[in-house]
C-alpha cells in the first residue's frame, strides 16, 4: 500500500511538473517564438520541445495537463 501511495504521489507531482512547462511552452510559441528560443528561454532540450510542441499541435483541444500526461506516457 505504501509503495503504491508513494507512486502515486510521485506521478501526480511529475504531472503536475509537466503540466506548468507545457503551458510555458505553449505560451511561448504563441508569442512566436522558435523551438531553439523556447529551450534556450526554459533551459530543456530541443527535443522535449519539439516533442510538446508536435503534441500541442496535434492535439489543439486537448488541455496542458491532457498534452503532460501524453508526454509522461511516451517518455
Amino acid at each position: 500500500y505504501k509503495s503504491g501511495k508513494e507512486d502515486g504521489i510521485a506521478q501526480g507531482i511529475a504531472c503536475g511538473e509537466a503540466e506548468a512547462i507545457i503551458s510555458l511552452i505553449r505560451k511561448k510559441s504563441q508569442k512566436g517564438l522558435d523551438i531553439n528560443e523556447i529551450a534556450d528561454i526554459l533551459e530543456l532540450d530541443v527535443c522535449y520541445v519539439k516533442k510538446a510542441l508536435a503534441l500541442l499541435s496535434e492535439n489543439p483541444d486537448k488541455t496542458d495537463m491532457q498534452v503532460a500526461e501524453l508526454i509522461i506516457g511516451q517518455v
